[in-house]
């Protein structure tokens, strides 16, 4: 249980990091890019931050409320899902900094 609450505080950390040093003067973030590494589309700031910690919360408790997953599954889907998150965040300081045409 605990691991399953320090993947969800990693995940509000890394979004309060990104609010304040990736881009902080961008309204816009992007959220999915082209093969070729074009941003197809993005989204308003908060929801680009909150969206990967969004999805975990409502994942985890799904599954925990139907009892499908056993706790460990849990805890390793929200892990997952904080490497995901930085994964995306990474993915939007290396556009900011070396954006496409």
């Amino acid at each position: 249980m605990i691991a399953l609450l320090l993947a969800f505080a990693s995940m509000i950390v890394l979004a309060v990091y990104a609010q304040f040093r990736i881009a902080p003067g961008k309204k816009r973030l992007p959220m999915q890019w082209s093969a070729t590494g074009q941003v197809r589309w993005d989204a308003p700031r908060l929801i680009a931050l909150a969206f990967i910690p969004g999805i975990a919360v409502v994942v985890v408790l799904i599954l925990a409320f139907t009892g499908i997953g056993r706790i460990w599954e849990l805890v390793m889907i929200a892990w997952l899902l904080v490497i995901s998150q930085g994964f995306h965040l990474w993915l939007v300081h290396r556009n900011i900094d070396n954006p496409k045409p």
